[in-house]
């Protein structure tokens, strides 16, 4: 897969998170996650010329940080003790932000793709298995909120090769 496109997920979170107020320390490219406890997997279909699959992984704890500093900004409050669904909610719609702000980009390069409503899993020992995408790769995020993953898997990624 080309790394353009795992940059331009990446820049999108960047630039999300710095519009939430949410501070990142470091980023750092990992191999694919396996595993965990509390996982929270938001999950966003790319469509188009560029087909592949965008996810947001990190754990309960975390997406609760996560959503609680977005919400704030916001002057909303979540239940203090407890992953509820406001957070459900804000997770979902940072992934949709960050999605749609790399799905921008790529049409400022010409491509066209959309993205897909999103997916959102809850559970121990979540799994990444496909045979449709050819390759998945993964960063690390972390900050006070504590760590948080994307994944992004393609497909088709030769346009965004020539493009870019």
């Amino acid at each position: 897969m080309s790394d353009n496109l795992l940059d331009i997920f990446t820049e999108s979170v960047r630039a999300i998170f710095e519009e939430t107020g949410i501070k990142i320390d470091s980023i750092r490219n990992i191999p694919v996650p396996t595993g965990g406890e509390d996982q929270v997997v938001t999950s966003i279909g790319i469509t188009g010329e560029i087909k592949g699959n965008f996810i947001l992984l990190t754990n309960k704890q975390h997406a609760k940080n996560i959503s609680d500093t977005m919400l704030s900004n916001m002057s909303i409050s979540a239940p203090p003790e407890e992953f509820s669904s406001l957070h459900e909610a804000a997770i979902g719609e940072i992934a949709n932000q960050i999605s749609g702000r790399a799905i921008t980009i790529l049409s400022e390069k010409k491509i066209n793709s959309d993205i897909t409503p999103p997916t959102m899993l809850m559970g121990d020992n979540i799994k990444f298995l496909s045979t449709e995408f050819e390759d998945f790769r993964a960063r690390e995020f972390s900050g006070s909120f504590g760590t948080l993953y994307i994944i992004v898997g393609t497909k088709n990624h030769k346009k965004l090769k020539k493009n870019s």
